[in-house]
């Protein structure tokens, strides 16, 4: 994640557009530098709106880095990984065949799974479904 330095000519905007993407900012201590950890996205946002700021690094993981300690007393880390890319390594250790799967092949995998799981069910529709989950008009007999 790049870590900036916004400029004081443009920092009031520079913060509103950071903010307004939603996304988190961590402030780098002290608060007098204007140093803070963006997404890329938020990057590419300051970029598209052309306002001033100085690209001081770019931190090795998707997360926000410690900066309470300096880096030589912090211990050496896994490199953080996102749940998705944890399931996928782990689907890919039990079925190495998975890599080699184009997207259809997923889709269409996905879809015979899908019908699957919808014959044990005992509703007829959708609608039918949420009437139970509110529990109104669900005729339990007929299962």
């Amino acid at each position: 994640m790049p870590v900036i330095r916004l400029l004081p000519e443009t920092a009031n905007k520079a913060w509103q557009a950071l903010i307004e993407t939603g996304e988190p900012v961590h402030r780098i201590p002290p608060a007098q530098d204007s140093r803070y950890v963006i997404s890329h996205y938020q990057l590419a946002r300051l970029q598209q709106l052309q306002l001033k700021f100085e690209i001081l690094a770019e931190t090795d993981s998707d997360s926000f880095p410690n900066f309470s300690k300096k880096e030589k007393d912090l211990p050496h880390k896994k490199k953080q990984t996102s749940w998705y890319q944890s399931f996928k390594q782990e689907m890919l250790k039990k079925h190495p065949e998975l890599a080699e799967w184009t997207k259809e092949q997923f889709v269409l995998e996905f879809e015979r799974l899908s019908r699957k799981a919808a014959e044990g069910l005992p509703f007829e529709n959708l609608e039918e479904m949420e009437n139970f989950m509110r529990r109104e008009r669900f005729d339990s007999r007929r299962y």
